[in-house]
């Protein structure tokens, strides 16, 4: 006798994940190889890769460092700040905590039940600062206001824009959205030529060569204009002739 047998058959209390890996470990002949087509996008305080995962591959793992001129060797932990493992057929993932005042090498290896793949070619990236906090705006009583925040680190400049009319929120991408804006590098400047007795909105966005950070939370202020002292006259003349 001949018995047929039903190659499609698994059993009904193994998870398909699980089958999945299984297929792919048993359809390769050795490990797989390197992702290809790694990019990076720099995002605040992190950045975003992707990449394209190999046929084989049942994880990718995903190295970076600090130290752009020391090449990432996977097997030696002192050339890399650290991984993270993604599951095939995931072909993406974020790197957050970064420091946005550093540059980062990346790379990623393919990874079956058979070995690893040599790492893909390694790309650079710099996070983008973190949106400014702490920012106030105040009266300077000379018909302008003045304003200050806090560092935002790896910043290379901020750049405030202003607002008459705060109705409409301050989109910096959209110079309908503002009256005008100014660049610094510190954290604090003056806007003057303001009209007194208008109410101001104020933002602040920090930038370095990775790109811009969102706005800060808007804040309000109206200028106001205090005039010197009145001077009495006859005080002034009985002066000037004593």
């Amino acid at each position: 006798l001949t018995q047929s047998l039903d190659t499609d058959w698994v059993p009904a209390d193994i998870p398909d994940s699980t089958i999945t890996a299984n297929l792919t470990d048993s359809q390769a002949t050795g490990p797989p190889s390197a992702p290809t087509g790694l990019t990076p996008t720099s995002t605040e305080g992190g950045v975003d890769l992707t990449w394209t995962v190999p046929p084989t591959a049942a994880t990718t793992t995903i190295y970076w460092t600090d130290n752009p001129t020391t090449p990432i060797d996977p097997s030696n932990p002192a050339t890399y700040d650290g991984s993270v493992v993604v599951n095939a057929p995931a072909s993406s993932t974020s790197i957050t905590g970064l420091n946005p005042a550093l540059d980062y090498d990346f790379t990623a290896v393919a990874n079956n039940g058979l070995g690893d793949s040599s790492p893909s070619s390694e790309v650079n990236a710099k996070p983008i600062p973190a949106t400014p906090t702490g920012l106030t705006a105040t009266d300077s009583q000379g018909g302008g206001i003045n304003v200050s925040w806090n560092s935002s680190t790896g910043s290379d400049n901020y750049t405030v824009y202003w607002t008459s009319n705060p109705a409409v929120p301050i989109d910096p991408s959209n110079p309908a959205t503002y009256d005008n804006s100014t660049t610094v590098t510190g954290t604090s400047t003056s806007i003057t030529g303001l009209s007194v007795g208008t109410p101001y909105d104020v933002t602040v966005v920090a930038t370095n060569a990775a790109g811009n950070s969102s706005p800060a939370t808007e804040v309000n202020a109206t200028p106001t204009l205090v005039l010197p002292a009145a001077v009495d006259n006859a005080t002034a003349y009985h002066g000037f002739y004593s």
